[in-house]
């Protein structure tokens, strides 16, 4: 037969049309040679229009100014037409048309457009770029793909200014933050030991109150804050106070400390106000009358809370350099309540011997941090950032995860070495004892990166050495139920029993330039952009400002030179002097400020074209040397003689609404007195706009947050399970309680969805804030009875907001799809799926099929958006073997293959059959199949069997023989070895042999000496048997690749087009694989993807994270290819998503008590520079890229 590949330029008219083929040296379905025939099955073809859909829009800004020249603004996505034809982009307005540039073509998945000055000459701002369709006639529906860039401002004639009046803010205050939605300011003032709080005006501050130490409420020596901004709570860390006592030699022999915790206290206009509380910290170790093993102690010193699950991080700051260790506590900040979640104070209940159930510690976490740590944390993801101020690397910690623990079963000490043996029998307590002695509290420390672990509980043999055997150690794995530290006594000898050992998961890690001495760190909301400032830099030894990439952990810099701007004609290339040590943003513009309080100088900064535009000089006295108890005989830094001290740095904080930053200074130090004595601290304020040309346009949305159909700690948004606070479920009911949060709501307002007035569709504008940063709507019934991505904006005070995406989700039950014998629905276990559009050329019918381990079968689903009954299982479920997990289509031939993972069988499903039935008696492969892969040109269908390490071939064309033959009854496997744990199959079919196809199949190195690495192994199926290629090398990837897909568009500048994409589950990475070259880039996603699909429509490639429970939205038209996208919708840890390339529908599969497949409509993710908005209308259908025929 003929295989045909339609292009770009073949699809460009709509209507119908015929494909003939004429060979001039056989015959063709029965015609002569060189006579046209047409192609068997369907005649006749049908091109309709669809609307285009973005994946990706660059850049993230455009600044405004006479410098300014035209820009190129790139859109990735698909449907765009040959050369871009089919699609234009307007920015702002549909008159303000974006003109493609000739000079760099466009493609039907790239658009490349120029934007001139005077198209952005309006306010700055966050404004919508759209993608809409040219085609007539016009697809249906016909709205267009919508995402936001910003305009940063034009600063050359009027630059920032600094308030005339500074505001005092008590003694020596050190730490700063802003609740937006309130509009109120928190101040640590650490020379006063209290909190003072201001509410925000215009060029203004009001003091609204401080608040002291009290019993219940202790504030002592506060350092660090961090304002919850949804239950509008502000938790304190105190740094309190440490005494040590020293050996003979003057070394610190052992510390004792009072005063650490962390204290919450309500900000004013809290709507529901806490009853202020504290919890005590840890002196990182318990206290003996030993002393501790590290002396002195790291002293608590930043706080970072998650709103979501109002979980706090605490990062800990090394008073000496001799620390051992340095450790941080996760805290739980919820109420002590018998209805709190269960299991959130085990590590409290353990070395505190307590029974609360919230306001307790909740776990720990290694950090190694510095004298001056900082904490981030990104919304919605649970993710904290910490700087190491000093020492360390900059490290990302899921506030949500608890400690993992063991019981000890011994501890002996010789030579300054602790060898411990863990008890796997046995449950720390508060856990219940074990209902069996099989290891239900197994030892899970990492080799190789084991971090700290802090012991307690541990009796010695002489009680004098109590302290050697409890306390925070860095522990190093020695086996699979052992684990090994090094003490700082080399001559004592002694044995332990007893004791409990806490320990928490790996954290990430990210390299930035000269990332030991990072300190302020700020997380951009809209962008993902994590800004991290280098107190130690000063230009000429590197650059001030590292940022980071949020979603694929790239890192770019922006250097300072002393008086030099973007706008300075001559720049002399002076190193800036120390130090830049505070970063805030204003996302509205992407602005990026940054404050050096030794020089008293602010910048703001475009982070795109990582320079700075503008310098405001003359700020007040700050980075103060603040006396302090910490243990310490002398200061490192020299500031306070040989007191004990800390550099209060001052901090910087930036309200969007007003579009002001402020500045806290920590006051001057006073030397007259020894130790110096606090001095009076002041907040200045920075206009970012001064002028009318450079303010922002007055509204701009910043989220949407749904209600929780189950709302408590950590429950976020409306769809079960995940962490998207703009998603709901589809519903028959109006959706009440929505909130819009930003700057400019007043009465009047509109709230749109797709450009429609909710109000006009039934629904109501509820409430919105006195101080226009909060309004609440009804979302209608008639807006949510269907999965789709909206776009939402405001139209307030004659001004159009940005877009955000409010996301329509349909979950598919699977809970009841698996009953026992009374009828009761048991775990389900969905593991995979796989999707097509038209069966052995039927109808366009979409369909998804999910293979169901827990009661052996596959579920149909009808995702016909036409269809009433969408999203829905059709018929029972269908029987296949045991354990089902990956499971492929072929659409030509109507069948589906099952890999039965537990009867070492596959499933061949016909799909022609209503309902479907097995076309033959389960086919025998090696063990444990996993993955499946289809060549639908030749009927091939590869098996891996992970358990054998071999590879089986189905032939799925024999089953169709010339008409006048019987069709056999039966398949018998044909299958080769080589292939080591093989997991996940995709197949190319033009490639191998006489172009009969490749499939590439993951698999596993294993290398004496080293761990397992990941291989990309070659597969020839253009056989009867299959064979490794011994043309084609073998890709590496490198860690255990769990799934593949192939995208049939790619020019690879060889014969070949195509490229492979794998995932590297324990690098949280994809990679490219061009098996022409063997070589590809890689890009980071989330934590542990495991499964993962390709639209090659679009180049968008969605992955499970399961280890984060998120998908990840990668861009592979972009070079390199990039993560533009990452939502908290978890996933299957097998095969669990998928991407109709018709539709452009994602499916999503969890596997869990709770179990859904997650349709939600449409892969509109663009706008890496603004608020995710990604909304896609209906496809009808589209003819496919690459089709065969026979």
């Amino acid at each position: 037969g003929a295989r045909l590949r339609l292009n770009a330029h073949d699809l460009l008219a709509a209507g119908p049309f015929t494909i003939s083929i004429v060979d001039s040296a056989q015959t063709c379905n029965g015609n002569a040679a060189g006579t046209a025939c047409t192609a068997t099955g369907a005649g006749s073809f049908t091109v309709i229009p669809v609307r285009p859909t973005s994946t990706a829009t660059v850049p993230d800004d455009v600044v405004q100014g006479a410098n300014t020249q035209a820009t190129h603004v790139i859109v990735d996505g698909g449907y765009f037409g040959d050369g871009g034809q089919l699609a234009k982009v307007f920015f702002q307005s549909p008159g303000n048309i974006l003109s493609l540039d000739s000079s760099h073509p466009s493609s039907s998945r790239r658009l490349i457009t120029v934007i001139s000055a005077n198209q952005i000459a309006g306010s700055p701002g966050l404004y919508p770029l759209n993608v809409a369709s040219n085609s007539v006639p016009a697809p249906v529906p016909n709205n267009p793909s919508v995402t936001n860039m910003a305009v940063f401002p034009d600063y050359s004639t009027s630059p920032p200014t600094k308030s005339a009046t500074a505001f005092p803010a008590g003694l020596n205050p050190s730490a700063i933050d802003i609740d937006p939605t309130l509009g109120v300011l928190a101040v640590a003032e650490t020379g006063s030991n209290a909190v003072e709080f201001f509410s925000i005006g215009n060029n203004s501050l009001t003091s609204l109150g401080q608040v002291t130490s009290t019993t219940t409420a202790p504030l002592n020596v506060p350092t660090g804050l961090s304002i919850n901004r949804t239950n509008h709570t502000v938790a304190v860390v105190n740094y309190g106070t440490q005494t040590t006592t020293t050996n003979a030699d003057g070394s610190c022999k052992q510390a004792t400390s009072t005063g650490q915790s962390v204290t919450v206290l309500n900000i004013p206009g809290n709507p529901s106000p806490i009853t202020p509380f504290s919890v005590s910290l840890p002196f990182t170790v318990l206290a003996n009358a030993q002393g501790t093993s590290v002396c002195p102690e790291p002293m608590p010193y930043s706080i970072g809370v998650d709103s979501d699950s109002n979980l706090a991080l605490v990062a800990y700051s090394s008073a000496s350099p001799t620390s051992l260790t340095n450790l941080g506590f996760i805290v739980n900040l919820n109420p002590d309540s018998p209805s709190s979640p269960p299991n959130e104070c085990l590590l409290d209940q353990a070395i505190n011997q307590s029974n609360k159930n919230g306001q307790c510690l909740f776990s720990q976490v290694t950090l190694n941090t510095g004298t001056y740590p900082r904490i981030a944390v990104s919304p919605h993801n649970h993710l904290a950032l910490v700087s190491p101020g000093g020492s360390g690397v900059v490290r990302g910690v899921d506030v949500t995860k608890p400690s993992n623990s063991n019981v000890l079963k011994s501890s002996t000490l010789a030579a300054g070495l602790v060898t411990v043996t863990i008890d796997p029998t046995q449950c720390p307590p508060p856990l219940p004892p074990p209902t069996s002695t099989t290891n239900p509290c197994p030892f899970s420390m990492v080799p190789g990166n084991a971090g700290s672990a802090l012991i307690s509980g541990v009796a010695p043999g002489n009680a004098a050495n109590a302290a050697l055997f409890n306390g925070v150690f860095n522990a190093t794995v020695t086996s699979s139920n052992s684990f090994t530290y090094v003490v700082p006594n080399a001559t004592v000898s002694d044995s332990g029993s007893g004791g409990t050992v806490f320990y928490g998961s790996p954290d990430l890690t990210f390299s930035v330039s000269n990332s030991g001495t990072t300190q302020g760190i700020a997380i951009n909301p809209i962008t993902s952009t994590a800004a991290l400032a280098d107190a130690n830099s000063t230009g000429t030894n590197g650059p001030q400002i590292d940022l980071l990439s949020g979603l694929d952990q790239t890192v770019s810099s922006i250097t300072f030179f002393a008086n030099c701007t973007a706008l300075t004609t001559t720049c002399s290339s002076a190193p800036e002097l120390l130090a830049t040590t505070e970063v805030a943003w204003q996302p509205y513009i992407n602005a990026l400020v940054s404050y050096n309080p030794k020089l008293g100088l602010v910048s703001v900064s475009d982070p795109v074209s990582r320079q700075r535009y503008a310098i405001v000089s003359g700020f007040g006295p700050s980075a103060v040397s603040f006396p302090v108890q910490n243990g310490a005989n002398s200061n490192a830094t020299g500031d306070c003689g040989t007191s004990s001290c800390l550099t209060l740095w001052g901090g910087l904080a930036v309200d969007p609404a007003t579009n002001q930053a402020f500045v806290l200074e920590s006051g001057a130090p006073v030397t007259s007195t020894s130790p110096p004595a606090p001095t009076a601290g002041q907040i200045e304020i920075v206009n970012l706009g001064p002028s009318a040309t450079n303010a922002p346009k007055p509204t701009h949305i910043s989220e949407v947050i749904v209600p929780s159909l189950a709302p408590g700690p950590g429950a976020i948004g409306g769809i079960p399970n995940a962490r998207v606070p703009q998603g709901t479920l589809t519903s028959t009911q109006p959706l009440h309680g929505v909130q819009i949060f930003g700057t400019g709501f007043v009465s009047g307002l509109q709230v749109r969805l797709d450009g429609v007035d909710i109000t006009t569709q039934g629904g109501t504008v509820d409430s919105i804030a006195p101080n226009g940063r909060e309004v609440d709507v009804t979302i209608p019934a008639a807006l949510l009875s269907a999965p789709h991505h909206y776009a939402l904006d405001v139209l307030s005070q004659g001004a159009q907001s940005n877009v955000v995406d409010f996301l329509v989700v349909q979950s598919v039950p699977l809970d009841k799809v698996c009953t026992d014998s009374n009828n009761n629905p048991i775990n389900t276990m969905p593991t995979s799926i796989a999707l097509a559009d038209q069966i052995a050329n039927g109808p366009f019918s979409p369909i998804g099929l999910v293979s169901v381990s827990g009661c052996n079968s596959v579920v149909e689903l009808d995702l016909n958006p036409a269809h009433l009954t969408f999203g829905q299982p059709i018929g029972s479920p269908i029987s296949v073997g045991t354990g089902p997990q990956g499971i492929a289509i072929s659409q030509k031939l109507g069948l589906a293959v099952v890999a039965n993972h537990g009867t070492n069988t596959a499933s061949v499903l016909d799909l022609t059959q209503n309902p479907p039935v097995q076309k033959v008696p389960d086919v025998n492969t090696g063990t444990s199949p996993t993955g499946v892969g289809i060549n639908d040109a030749t009927g091939a269908a590869l098996v891996a069997n992970t358990g054998s390490n071999t590879i089986s071939l189905l032939d799925l064309g024999s089953l169709f023989p010339p008409s006048g033959t019987t069709p056999p009854t039966t398949l018998t496997a044909t299958s080769i070895g080589g292939v080591q744990s093989p997991i996940a199959v995709a197949i190319d079919p033009d490639r191998g042999t006489n172009n009969q196809g490749i499939a590439v199949v993951t698999a596993v190195t294993l290398s004496s000496g080293l761990g397992p690495t990941g291989s990309l192994d070659v597969v020839e199926i253009g056989f009867a048997t299959p064979v490794l290629s011994n043309t084609i090398s073998s890709g590496f990837v490198s860690s255990t690749p769990t799934g593949i897909v192939f995208d049939p568009t790619v020019f690879t500048n060889t014969a070949h087009p195509g490229t492979f994409y794998a995932n590297s589950s324990g690098t949280n990475s994809i990679t490219q694989f061009n098996p022409d070259t063997g070589g590809g880039s890689s890009v980071s996603v989330g934590i542990n993807p495991t499964s993962l699909a390709i639209n090659p429509q679009t180049g968008a490639i969605l992955t499970s994270n399961f280890g984060s429970n998120t998908v990840s939205i990668v861009d592979t038209i972009s070079s390199p290819f990039k993560t533009h996208q990452t939502l908290g919708i978890p996933g299957s840890p097998t095969f669990g998503v998928a991407i109709d390339q018709f539709t452009n529908f994602p499916i999503a599969g969890k596997e869990a008590r709770r179990l859904y497949f997650h349709v939600w409509n449409g892969l509109d993710f663009a706008a890496r520079g603004a608020v995710k908005s990604f909304r896609f209308s209906w496809l009808l259908s589209v003819v496919q890229l690459s089709e065969s025929y026979q």
